[in-house]
C-alpha cells in the first residue's frame, strides 16, 4: 500500500523516496524553472507501481494467441476460391456468433488449466500410460495455449459426438 508522498520521507539530498521508482527531486531544493520539478496534471500516477499481476499476462498472451489464430483462419478463408467472403473482416462478421463461442470454450479450458496445470497427467494417468504432462502456466504456454487451442477445439468436436452439436464450425 502507498503512503502519501510526505510519509516516504527524503534522503539526504532532500529527493523524494518513492519506492520502487527513480528518486525525484524535491520541488523545494529545485532551481526555479526546473523542467525535473514542474508539477504535472497526473503528478499521483508518477509514484503508482506499474506492475500489472501475473495472472493479467497470461490472459493476455492467451488473448493475442487466439486472436492471431482467428486472423490466420481469416485469412486462408478470404484467398480460398470456395469461400464467399472476401475480407478478413466479411469473414469475422459472418461467423461472429460461432467465433465467440469457440473463445468462451477456449477460455474455459484456458482457466481450468491456470487451476489445474497437472490435469492433463491425471487424464493420461487414468488410462494407464504413467507420464507427466504438467504444464505451469507462463507466457510462452499461455501464448501457445491461445494459439493452438481453437484447433484443439476441432479436434476434440471430431472425436466427441456431443460436442459437435455444441460447437460450432468456423468455415
Amino acid at each position: 500500500m502507498l503512503r502519501p508522498a510526505q510519509d516516504l520521507g527524503t534522503d539526504a539530498n532532500e529527493n523524494i523516496k518513492v519506492p520502487g521508482h527513480a528518486r525525484r527531486r524535491n520541488p523545494e531544493n529545485a532551481a526555479p524553472g526546473a523542467a525535473c520539478c514542474a508539477p504535472t496534471e497526473n503528478a499521483f500516477l508518477e509514484i503508482l507501481p506499474m506492475h500489472l499481476p501475473e495472472p493479467i499476462h497470461l490472459w493476455a498472451l492467451f488473448a493475442a494467441g487466439h486472436g492471431l489464430h482467428v486472423m490466420k483462419r481469416a485469412s486462408l478463408s478470404t484467398v480460398s476460391r470456395i469461400s464467399g467472403t472476401k475480407s478478413r473482416a466479411q469473414w469475422m462478421r459472418t461467423n461472429a456468433l460461432n467465433l465467440a463461442i469457440r473463445f468462451f470454450v477456449n477460455a474455459a479450458a484456458f482457466s481450468y488449466w491456470i487451476a489445474h496445470p497437472d490435469a492433463a497427467t491425471h487424464v493420461i494417468g487414468s488410462i494407464g500410460v504413467p507420464m507427466n504432462l504438467t504444464f505451469e502456466p507462463g507466457h510462452a504456454t499461455a501464448a501457445m495455449f491461445g494459439l493452438s487451442g481453437d484447433s484443439l477445439i476441432d479436434w476434440a468436436a471430431a472425436k466427441v459426438p456431443f460436442l459437435q452439436k455444441e460447437i460450432p464450425a468456423s468455415d
